[in-house]
């Protein structure tokens, strides 16, 4: 029931028992490939648990998990520091499913990814979008401080003044 250690085992074991030639192996379920996937996403193991992703991407692409199991697969490359091909998974995940918390993510993590790649201005463009589609999620300033943070590292401190000033107008406080 946790994604601890023993848990990490018992799934590359059951994996390893699944490529034996010798044992046929049933398929596994949509929830069995999500929950092995989730214990190798938490315990670092970006490699595994992007094949049980793209196992449920592939042999479920109507089901409403696809959106959830795309952007793991971006992060997990994402925190591979491989940020070019996340850009690809992030960008699919808004792509086809915009309204989604999922995309909500992407968004977030597309920018983020930018900004490593040091494409500041397709970065404030994500962060933008994700302002337009999502003016009510959680932590809505959260868009806007990024991109004034993307401004000023860009040295582009009149523009980043322009947003300070944005972001205090949309969230003013009456104490």
């Amino acid at each position: 029931s946790r994604p601890d250690d023993f848990a990490l085992a018992a799934v590359k074991e059951l994996d390893q028992l699944r490529t034996r030639s010798d044992i046929p192996a049933a398929p596994l379920s949509e929830a069995d490939h999500l929950l092995w996937a989730s214990v190798y996403q938490f315990n670092r193991d970006f490699g595994d648990a992007r094949v049980h992703y793209q196992a449920v991407v592939s042999g479920n692409p109507q089901s409403g998990t696809v959106p959830n199991a795309t952007y793991q697969i971006g992060r997990g490359l994402y925190l591979e520091m491989k940020y070019e091909e996340a850009v690809k998974f992030f960008q699919s995940v808004a792509d086809q499913f915009p309204q989604s918390q999922s995309a909500r993510d992407a968004l977030a993590s597309l920018a983020a990814s930018y900004l490593r790649l040091k494409r500041i201005d397709d970065a404030i463009a994500t962060y933008k979008l994700s302002i337009a589609r999502f003016p009510a999620g959680p932590n809505p300033e959260r868009p806007y401080l990024n991109i004034i943070d993307a401004l000023h590292e860009a040295g582009r401190h009149s523009e980043a003044l322009s947003w300070v000033q944005q972001a205090r107008t949309r969230f003013r406080y009456d104490l």
